[in-house]
């Protein structure tokens, strides 16, 4: 086993699919949120049509 390696393989890899697709995906949609989330926070207005409530601000009292 010692002094084993692995055979040299031509090709770089062998997987052709978009597979950075999905993570750049998740990584846009969380950003995106996290971004409009905080610019939701921090606008402190729009935060009331009856009967709902913006999830960012506690009830109204």
């Amino acid at each position: 086993m010692i002094g084993q390696s692995r055979p040299p393989i031509a090709a770089p890899h062998l997987r052709t699919d978009p597979w950075w697709a999905l993570p750049i995906t998740v990584v846009i949609v969380l950003g995106s949120f996290l971004i409009y989330s905080t610019w939701a926070a921090f606008q402190n207005a729009h935060y009331f049509a009856a009967p709902y409530l913006s999830p960012f601000y506690s009830p109204c009292l």
